[in-house]
């Protein structure tokens, strides 16, 4: 897979998986509500940020491993499935 065809898949993907991840949000109730430490005015679906994520995660194993640098595959791609995941279970709890 070239890299012009990668980017564009992280985009849909990540549009699609965003959007599942705001819908799966709102029929949980998992909104963050409006407050005097809180930048928004109205209640806002969390979790939406597991979608690109997922969608990144996806993408740079489909590549093959030489597109890649291996501290990408070996650091950063496993950092962020950490986080995504400890962000995850945050807006569980």
């Amino acid at each position: 897979m070239n890299v012009l065809p990668a980017v564009a898949l992280t985009a849909l993907a990540s549009c699609v998986l965003t959007g599942g991840a705001i819908f799966y949000a709102l029929r949980r109730d998992l909104l963050d509500h409006p407050g005097d430490r809180r930048s928004h005015t109205e209640a806002t679906p969390s979790g939406g940020g597991i979608g690109m994520v997922l969608a990144l995660l996806a993408v740079s194993y489909l590549l093959p491993s030489g597109r890649l640098p291996g501290f990408w595959l070996q650091g950063i791609l496993p950092g962020m499935a950490v986080l995504a995941a400890i962000g995850w279970w945050d807006d569980h709890r």
